[in-house]
């Protein structure tokens, strides 16, 4: 899903990668960057981040869990520290490299490690254009 999020973003003239986690993990042991979002990028010299999650679909209750009460702490460090917004994409359905639907939420949105779908919707992107002109 990360590559999908990369080619996706990086189609856009202005946008610039800057970096990529790793997300090595082995015998408990892991990177410390492990703990910031998944990519860091610009556009138009802002810079932002963004966490990447992919779900198959929406529970029954039309819900998905998206992350650990400690991860969205570490995200809202890492937006706080480094001076730059935070995003959760969330692919949903299909596959990892072409999702049904992505959503890109501001992290200031989910406060808990689930996310309902009714509370997202209006964060499902159908052009990162106009998510880039949202985000300035």
């Amino acid at each position: 899903f990360e590559e999908y999020v990369i080619d996706l973003f990086l189609k856009e003239h202005q946008v610039q990668l800057l970096s990529r986690v790793s997300d090595y993990y082995k015998n408990g042991k892991y990177a410390q960057d492990n703990t910031t979002p998944d990519l860091k990028f610009t556009y138009n010299n802002t810079p932002f981040a963004i966490e990447c999650k992919y779900r198959s679909g929406f529970a029954a209750n039309n819900s998905i869990t998206w992350a650990s009460d400690y991860q969205i702490d570490n995200y809202r460090k890492d937006e706080t520290n480094n001076n730059r917004k935070v995003y959760i994409a969330i692919g949903i359905g299909g596959t990892a490299d072409a999702p049904l639907e992505l959503y890109l939420v501001p992290l200031y949105r989910l406060t808990k490690p689930f996310a309902q779908k009714d509370y997202i919707k209006e964060f499902r992107v159908t052009s990162v254009q106009d998510f880039l002109g949202a985000i300035l």
